[in-house]
């Protein structure tokens, strides 16, 4: 094939016009011009003005259409199956590119044979200098649930702009090469938008692969901007401990303990939230109201604040 792509971008959407257009105007303006990339949008039944706003990229864009129902897992499975790029590159709409986030991405995935999820920082939303962080790769805590690394921390931490290896990392923003997506199946639709991401990196550790996170890479991320998308929390949960509990390290500690960070530092409202969404009854209530687009801005605007005042 003439012009085969090295990156395929893969971006599953359902409304939120706002946040796709956004995402795709600060991709298209980060692109190297040098590197040859094709662009997936899967719109699972957007009904807000998506589908005209997407044609209107013909050209740029390759539009897949999925339908209202379909999960997180079973999109970006879809995409990968179409895919022409040698290297895939799974992406929220609910981001926004900063310049030079692609180059040291595929250069770390390049320079390691065995590398499998390759991630980067992810910044909360605001003003240069002022944002926090809102993943620098994924650790587990003494429970063995997955925690974004340095959650709330500013971001010009030291210690964020590492590249190393960590057990797991976020698909919001991940690449991999196609083949290797393929060999590992995917993501497992079993999960319904939660944890699928978490679990295909245990399984490329399982079969002896590695996965990084590149610091030097950044981006912005609203952070579960889709409503609806904490649904199906329990469920996923419970299936994930079921399948990894055991190949878990609990390396929150030791990570950033080898880093000097004293992290995580939660203010007493942080705690009485967390407090708060374990529980049951309170939570049943706010999983309704999350199920909203206004639901999702509104957790959106506490987790910052929340995370700020850590």
């Amino acid at each position: 094939m003439q012009n085969e792509p090295e990156l395929s971008i893969l971006i599953p959407i359902k409304d939120r016009l706002k946040l796709t257009s956004q995402c795709l105007d600060s991709l298209f303006a980060t692109m190297p011009a040098h590197l040859c990339t094709e662009v997936i949008v899967q719109d699972n039944g957007s009904r807000d003005g998506t589908a005209d706003y997407l044609a209107s990229l013909s050209g740029r864009v390759r539009v897949v259409k999925g339908t209202a129902g379909c999960s997180y897992a079973q999109s970006n499975n879809a995409m990968a199956r179409s895919a022409n790029g040698r290297v895939l590159c799974l992406l929220n709409n609910d981001t926004v590119l900063l310049d030079g986030w692609i180059e040291p991405m595929l250069a770390v995935l390049d320079r390691h044979d065995d590398a499998c999820m390759v991630g980067n920082v992810q910044l909360f939303p605001g003003e240069k200098g002022t944002r926090r962080i809102n993943h620098a790769g994924v650790v587990f805590d003494d429970r063995r649930m997955p925690t974004h690394l340095y959650e709330g921390m500013p971001e010009n931490l030291e210690a964020s702009g590492a590249v190393r290896e960590l057990q797991a990392v976020t698909a919001a923003c991940v690449m991999i090469r196609r083949d290797r997506y393929q060999q590992l199946g995917g993501l497992d639709e079993s999960y319904r938008n939660g944890h699928e991401d978490i679990d295909l990196c245990l399984r490329a550790r399982a079969a002896g692969l590695k996965n990084w996170v590149v610091g030097t890479s950044r981006i912005v991320h609203f952070g579960s901007s889709t409503p609806g998308r904490l649904d199906h929390d329990d469920q996923n949960t419970k299936l994930f401990m079921s399948r990894h509990r055991e190949a878990i390290s609990a390396d929150l500690g030791q990570v950033t303990h080898a880093d000097g960070v004293a992290w995580p530092s939660r203010s007493r409202a942080y705690r009485m939230a967390r407090a708060l969404w374990k529980c049951r009854p309170i939570r049943a209530v706010l999983k309704r109201i999350l199920r909203t687009s206004i639901g999702m801005r509104l957790r959106q605007t506490m987790v910052r604040r929340l995370s700020r005042s850590g």
